[in-house]
């Protein structure tokens, strides 16, 4: 999981994903089930603005 965390905030900060994506593509699906999931990527996405 730690992986795809750090993968996360890679293609957030190029540009590559939005919030969007990652709060409503079906391939995140059974990811948005972990209890820090939506916490760790509204953190990924502050960190660009």
């Amino acid at each position: 999981m730690e992986g795809f965390y750090r993968n996360a905030e890679k293609a957030i900060a190029i540009g590559e994903m939005t919030e969007d994506d990652f709060l409503t593509w079906p391939l995140f699906r059974e990811l948005r089930q972990d209890v820090e999931y939506e916490e760790r990527i509204k953190k990924a996405l502050s960190k660009e603005k």
